[in-house]
This record gives structure tokens, sequence and C-alpha cells, in this order.
């Protein structure tokens, strides 16, 4: 049995190169024609020499080719013809703890910089593909980057997610799939927290000699014995623009490369960020406390005003809290909002959320949000008891 120790950093990213050399064209497919001949490692001469109809092409990776460990990254090479001195790029998007280890589930630490770009020149070059790793490496052109962190809860994850659905993220849209997945969308951003353990124990092979099907095995065992649940949260960035909006306190835009995104700091920073617009724990506290009934929550609040000398407390405090538990957060304001000014609703929530920052409340869903707040902002390690040889 062996102690797994996670230490969660960047899950997927997707990058677009544009030195590279085709080694075997036959891996690839497009269903009007063939692959060309492609060399970028010197120089783009060979672009005269190829025909060109003047249209977009994309020439796809073969569905049954795989990494040694059975995973297949996207792999596509795009003819761009009116692409000012740059027609072809490769564009891969690659889940990097799967480019090691048989799952996402086993993350990465900034330790493993090497060895990652070594695993991703290698199975490129496994796929008929060479690149060159400073590319790689330097490539300002980022077009997707997830960050990610598991964390151990002590409550079924489709339970605690069940709570963070009353609450809304600014400005984005909330949708739950299933029991165990919740997203909070906008335009350029995606906030997922689902349950990692289901996920991957969903996505197993059925061949019992495939090493996602040990794993899952594993996890089962571990799950009955242990009663382990296993939460995560990932935030995923599409475009440029998006990435450079999101760390542009952190990071010079003309400094974002493949290697400086490559660190805890900006991965903490960027999931504390948006787990706080999802819930601080003023707020996640007022969402509990509405679970209470009308008057213990009222003798509750009382309490704490008097302890700290807070005076002409709204006797209306209660209903926020038990309209939150019961409607969800969205509605609320909004049944509010169409009562009162904006204003006041934001002076009402101020003076709440002080009164239940002092508030002494036990409930496990508390201690998995702080569990959580903590693992993404001091990047906390864990580890799972099981088997992965």
């Amino acid at each position: 049995m062996t102690q797994i120790m996670i230490k969660n950093m960047i899950d997927n990213i997707e990058v677009a190169l544009y030195f590279f050399r085709v080694i075997n064209p036959d891996n690839f497919y497009n269903k009007d024609k063939g692959t060309p001949l492609i060399d970028t490692l010197k120089d783009f001469s060979c672009y005269a020499t190829i025909p060109t109809d003047k249209e977009f092409h994309a020439y796809w990776l073969r569905a049954k080719l795989r990494t040694t460990l059975g995973y297949r990254p996207k792999v596509v090479i795009q003819d761009i013809p009116f692409a000012a001195g740059k027609r072809f790029c490769l564009v891969i998007n690659v889940s990097l703890p799967k480019i090691l280890f048989v799952s996402n589930l086993f993350e990465i630490n900034e330790e493993q910089w090497r060895e990652v770009i070594d695993a991703i020149y290698n199975e490129l070059l496994y796929f008929g593909v060479e690149i060159s790793k400073r590319e790689l490496e330097e490539t300002p052109h980022i077009r997707r980057v997830d960050f990610c962190k598991n964390v151990i809860i002590e409550t079924p994850v489709e339970e605690f997610i069940a709570s963070l659905q009353k609450l809304k993220k600014t400005r984005a849209k909330t949708f739950k799939e299933h029991k165990e997945t919740i997203y909070f969308i906008t335009k350029k951003k995606k906030t997922c927290i689902y349950d990692k353990l289901c996920e991957v124990i969903s996505k197993a092979s059925s061949d019992e000699n495939d090493a996602s099907y040990k794993l899952a095995q594993e996890l089962k065992t571990l799950q009955a014995f242990s009663n382990i649940h296993v939460i995560r949260v990932e935030q995923r960035l599409f475009g440029l623009q998006a990435i450079k909006q999101e760390l542009k306190s952190l990071i010079e835009p003309q400094d974002i490369t493949f290697k400086t995104l490559f660190t805890k700091k900006i991965a903490s920073y960027v999931l504390s960020k948006h787990w706080t617009k999802i819930a601080t724990e003023e707020r996640f506290k007022a969402l509990l406390l509405g679970e209470k009934e009308v008057n213990v929550i009222l003798s509750a609040l009382a309490k704490v005003a008097e302890q700290q000398q807070i005076k002409n407390v709204n006797p209306l405090f209660p209903l926020y809290p038990r309209l939150l538990a019961e409607i969800g957060e969205e509605a609320t304001n909004k049944a509010i909002k169409a009562m009162r000014k904006p204003r006041t609703l934001v002076n009402y929530k101020k003076e709440l959320y002080a009164l239940v920052k002092h508030l002494p409340l036990y409930h496990m869903h508390l201690n998995d949000y702080r569990s959580i707040t903590s693992a993404i902002t001091n990047w906390d390690r864990f580890s799972l008891p099981i088997n992965i040889n």
C-alpha cells in the first residue's frame, strides 16, 4: 500500500507551436487531403513548396493512437493559409498529469517541470511529430489553462455541492450536472467543482488489464473501508486575453509563457480568487444558519450582537439566511431588490455578515469549506493510501 502524496497545480493546457517536423504523416488524417510534410525546426522555407487551396484545413491525430499510459491528448495540425509568416501550427491540448501518471487524480508540482517537458516531447515524437523543447517552454501562444486542487472532505461531495448550488458567483451562470458536479460559467472562464473519485471511477476502462481499471478498483476499496471523499476545485481559463486579464496583477502580459504559468503561486492565486467569489466564510455560514428555525437564528444573532456590543440590529436579519437556504442566493437577492433599492440590499448584507462573522457555528459543511479554503490558499498536501503498481 502506497501513500500517494498529491500536490495539485495545472491539469490541462493548450498551446500552439510553430517549429515542428512531421515524421509520420500517416498518424494524421484530413477527410479531403493528406498531411503535408512539414519541417519548421530550422525555418519556414518548406511552406513555399507545399501547395495551398487557400482554405483552412485541420489534420487530426488518429483516434486509435494513445500514449504508453493509454492517454490520447488533442493533437491537431492547422493549415492557416493567410497567417503572416506562420502558415502551419501544431495545437496540443494535454493533461499534464496524464502524461506522467495513469490519471489526473495524481497531480504535479513545480519540481516536475523538466519531467513534464520531456514527457510531452517524447509522446509527440511517439505520435510522429518532433517539436522544439525550447519553443514549448517559452511559447506565449497559450489558448487554455486549467488550474486545479483536490481536497479530502468529511461529507459526501454530492451533499456539499447541494449547498454550493444555493450560492451565486458574481456575473456567472450556475449549472449543476448530475449530483456531483457544479459549474459557474462566464464567457471565457469556468469554475468546476466535482467529485473527483466518482469521475475517475466512472471513466475507467472495463478492461481488467488496463491501469485505469486497476486504479478504479483501488479507489472503490478505499471508499468502502475509509469513507474518503475527494472534491476537485478547478478553474479553466479560455484564450490568451482571458489569461492575461486574470493574471495582470501578478505577471506582465508579455511574460506569460507555459513556463511562467507552471507555479503554485499562480495556481493558488487563481483558485483562491474564484473560490471566494463563490463563497466567503460569512456567506457560507449565513447559508448554513438558514437551515435552522427562525427563532433559533434570531436568538443566535441577538447573542452575538450583545457580545460584540452592536446596537440597532435589524430584527429582519433572520429572514435573509432563511431565504438563502430555501430558495438560494440569486432568487433571494432578486426578491429583495424588487421591493427595496439595490443599495439597501448591499448595506443589509454587509451588516448581517458582520454579525455572522463572530457567530460560533459547528457544521460539517463549514469544516469542509475551511478545508478547501486552506488547501487552495496554503497549497496543502494530502495522501491517498492506494497501490498504483
